[in-house]
């Protein structure tokens, strides 16, 4: 069975490129990441911070607790997203 002639030049169909799929893990890694909501909010306002701000993400970050700095590691990226 002949397919026709080949279209040569310009006239030539363009294939799409596929992209690699997304697995579901990716696509959903914020509402996974964001365990507390608010909790590091919480830390700042014990602190005397009138929210998240930049100085209360860099006292989060020589916290010695690994939750407190997982927190300001986040709250970091996440203000880098505005």
């Amino acid at each position: 069975m002949a397919r026709g002639p080949r279209l040569a030049g310009k006239h030539r169909r363009k294939r799409k490129k596929k992209k690699a799929k997304k697995s579901k893990k990716t696509k959903k890694w914020l509402k996974i990441a964001i365990k507390h909501p608010g909790a590091f909010r919480k830390y700042c306002l014990r602190h005397g911070f009138p929210g998240v701000t930049a100085g209360c993400i860099a006292k989060g970050m020589k916290s010695k607790n690994p939750t407190t700095h997982k927190q300001a590691v986040l709250a970091k990226t996440l203000k880098g997203f505005h």
